[in-house]
């Protein structure tokens, strides 16, 4: 008796009264570790808006680097500190690869929230 009495008392029975709030470690909570799981509720335009400019940024970089390499002055000096080949490799990552995914991740959780 004495234990129900103490769980009314700080609502840790998990009964919810008007102005009253669940007790510590008793409140109900949707998360995820997921990378790739979202638990907000609602859609948020910033989620599109910035999702559309990073994958068009990264695609914008893909193709000015197929079609004007001397577009990037970065390039050239990365490709002086760290070599040809890795040079080249880094900027790709940094200024296309990552923007892509950003950009793709971001557009992802906005298109999942609609469900």
């Amino acid at each position: 008796m004495a234990e129900s009495v103490d769980a009314l008392v700080s609502n840790t029975s998990g009964a919810t009264h008007p102005g009253s709030i669940p007790g510590l470690g008793t409140e109900e909570r949707n998360s995820s570790f997921s990378l790739f799981y979202s638990t907000r509720t609602t859609n948020t335009m910033t989620d599109l808006v910035l999702g559309i400019i990073c994958v068009l940024y990264g695609v914008f970089t893909v193709i000015a680097r197929i079609t004007k390499p001397g577009m990037f002055s970065k390039l050239e000096r990365m490709k002086e500190a760290y070599g040809e080949k890795a040079g080249y490799a880094i900027h790709l990552v940094s200024y296309s690869l990552i923007p892509i995914g950003t950009g793709a991740y971001l557009l992802y959780r906005y298109f999942i929230s609609q469900e």
